[in-house]
């Protein structure tokens, strides 16, 4: 079977995985590293959990061992605002990641339903969700981890809360992104990574500006027509004016600064949030 074949493959509900320890329910979903089950685990009274299986032509027989180890480092993470990492292993030549099951979608989804009904989200609800998109960043940069992939489809909902998701999968398939020039969705990628082919922890701090201001308007910060015109707006250019209160304002200033340096930390914005709501 040919590498494109591997990669393409889908497991029908019943297929067993880890030795009868995960059992598939559904197919839910599939992104560009590869396709979302619902399973349920077995040695854990059969709670349901989401399960990503990571396409075999992205990775090397190396690759795939770092990205198991990589992931599997992860899952002593314990944060209301993060996605649980419940596992990591091979099957048939391919990473499988366990992680919470998101009974809420995602935010892209989210964002694409209220664009559908013409609804608009409340600030109350912008503001409490930034909050926690926020503390789960915090969390990650005070253990030195750079998430690298904030954006609507990896922050996903479950009971009322949001939780950062892809976080294993940003870090150990980071070169694989760089030699695929920026390989997804490039509206929410930070100046310095465009130009210099760096990163840092205020790299997310942007993509958290760009989330904000797409969850405020419901149009994303940077867009074009085409790659490039998106890539020199995000570079050279500023998003269009709109309007938000004073406080998601400040925020916006704080997060889509060009200079990482002059955007403020995770903690930083927290604390400055905190202190309009009391």
């Amino acid at each position: 079977m040919s590498d494109d074949e591997i990669a393409t493959v889908s497991y029908p509900k019943g297929e067993l995985l880890k030795n009868g320890q995960y059992v598939i329910i559904d197919e839910i979903g599939e992104g560009g590293f590869g396709k979302v089950y619902l399973v349920e685990d077995t040695n854990n009274a059969n709670e349901k959990r989401a399960l990503k299986i990571l396409t075999r032509n992205l990775l090397d027989n190396d690759e795939l061992l770092y990205t198991i180890d990589e992931i599997n480092l992860l899952r002593d993470m314990e944060n209301n605002f993060i996605i649980k990492y419940y596992d990591c292993f091979r099957h048939d030549h391919k990473a499988c990641l366990v992680t919470n099951y998101c009974e809420g979608g995602d935010l892209d989804d989210k964002i694409d339903a209220y664009k559908t009904n013409k609804k608009q989200f409340t600030e109350e609800q912008i503001y409490i969700w930034l909050c926690q998109m926020l503390d789960g960043l915090s969390y990650l940069h005070n253990r030195n981890i750079i998430h690298r992939d904030i954006k609507p489809a990896n922050i996903f909902l479950h009971e009322n809360l949001i939780k950062l998701g892809d976080l294993g999968l940003a870090r150990s398939l980071a070169s694989i992104q760089k030699s695929s020039k920026f390989a997804g969705t490039i509206n929410y990628l930070c100046p310095e990574l465009i130009e210099n082919n760096e990163l840092y922890f205020a790299s997310d701090i942007w993509s958290v500006g760009c989330v904000l201001y797409e969850l405020i308007c419901l149009k994303m910060a940077f867009d074009g027509r085409g790659y490039y015109q998106i890539i020199k707006a995000i570079v050279e250019k500023d998003p269009p004016k709109i309007e938000t209160s004073p406080r998601l304002q400040f925020v916006l200033n704080k997060t889509l600064m060009k200079l990482p340096d002059d955007r403020l930390s995770a903690d930083a914005l927290l604390d400055f949030l905190k202190s309009t709501n009391e």
